[in-house]
């Protein structure tokens, strides 16, 4: 009896020891979740769908290339459809799903609805465009590789006295507040600051059919040298058309990086030749990597990528290389391992993380010429 009982528990442990080992290789195998959020439907969704885009590329080159420490990413996508009630969904979605690495979200009217969503929670949300200084110098589970608010307005406002400009009108969507709060409070300080005006502010809602003639024509009264759009591109197009046919084409149009969607070109034709924006996305920049992706995005989607893929693809490099240096899938341990190499050069560009996981100014003013983004030099 005493013979079975011992054979019996024998079994019994040879049974759980291999159960252990299964259990353990299916973990050390089992994909690595990095997910997205970003407003990938509706009128507005041209720069969520090339970040969506950018990370599949990226995503499929990782894996070939053996994923994380021979893991595989599984890229899991959300819409947060321009709307922070479907944002908090999302990330709550992808936090029920396992998911603990996000990129994302695109635009800044996200971010209070991400932080109130993160706050707490074991979650790393990376963003390389949500530049609202509502999320500086936070220490908080959040990254970001996008430039502040008041920085484009300090760079916007310089280009424009440097031009000799004195009367401004800011055109403003106010789906995204706090970004054109920030920036026209701050471009408006500076210009006044130094003596010149600002005519005509003008804040409209783009979720609510606005009315584009209408809006050119308070812009027109009050005689303005120059129109600085803090609007998605594809509004700042049409503004621009109703105000190319009134005939005002010798005020000069300036633009944030929102703006700087494939929209304001495609939609603004001719109306937009000569305007400046701030660039996300260094023209000059010949990074045999850049050109490489932009090739395969041709050649998967048959048309140009706008600027936010290579933010995209250098924010997915810097969430890889803290997942790969991390002994486990700890999003508190991926911030830290990231934060504490602090300096990236990816693609062509070099990211610098501060204390807080923000990063050092940095802005490049492009032009729109004969139809395309280039370096205002």
């Amino acid at each position: 009896m005493k013979k079975y009982i011992r054979k019996s528990v024998c079994s019994y442990c040879i049974i759980m020891l291999t159960v252990l080992l299964t259990l353990s290789s299916c973990t050390d195998t089992a994909s690595v979740k990095i997910g997205f959020v970003g407003s990938i439907t509706g009128q507005f969704s041209e720069l969520g769908v090339t970040a969506r885009n950018t990370l599949q590329l990226m995503t499929e080159e990782q894996n070939k290339a053996g994923g994380i420490n021979g893991r595989k990413i599984e890229l899991v996508i959300r819409d947060d459809k321009s709307s922070p009630e479907a944002c908090k969904a999302a990330i709550n979605d992808l936090i029920k799903n396992d998911v603990r690495v996000i990129l994302g979200p695109i635009t800044s009217s996200m971010a209070e609805a991400t932080t109130e969503t993160i706050e707490g929670r074991d979650v790393l949300i990376m963003s390389p465009t949500m530049s609202t200084d509502f999320l500086a110098d936070k220490d908080d589970n959040l990254l970001r590789t996008a430039t502040s608010s008041t920085g484009q307005a300090n760079a916007l406002a310089e280009r424009g006295l440097a031009l000799g400009l004195g009367r401004t009108a800011i055109v403003g969507d106010m789906e995204n507040p706090k970004y054109v709060k920030a920036i026209a409070g701050r471009y408006k300080k500076l210009m006044q600051e130094a003596g010149k005006e600002v005519p005509v502010e003008i804040n409209y809602y783009s979720n609510r059919k606005p009315d584009f003639t209408a809006i050119a024509e308070k812009i027109i009264a009050g005689k303005p040298d120059s129109i600085l759009f803090i609007t998605n591109g594809f509004d700042a197009a049409m503004i621009a058309q109703a105000l190319h046919k009134t005939g005002m084409d010798q005020a000069l149009f300036f633009g944030v990086s929102w703006t700087q969607s494939n929209d304001i070109i495609t939609h603004g034709g001719k109306a937009v030749e000569g305007m400046r924006l701030i660039g996300m996305y260094d023209y000059e920049n010949l990074d045999p990597e850049i050109a490489a992706l932009k090739k395969q995005y041709l050649d998967r989607y048959y048309k140009d990528p706008s600027f936010i893929f290579t933010l995209y693809a250098e924010i997915f490099k810097i969430a890889v290389y803290g997942l790969e240096h991390t002994k486990s899938y700890n999003p508190a341990q991926i911030k830290h391992t990231i934060l504490n190499k602090k300096e990236f050069n990816v693609l062509g560009n070099n990211i610098i993380f501060n204390k807080f996981g923000d990063v050092k100014e940095k802005y490049n003013i492009v032009t729109i010429k004969n139809g395309n983004f280039v370096n205002d030099n």
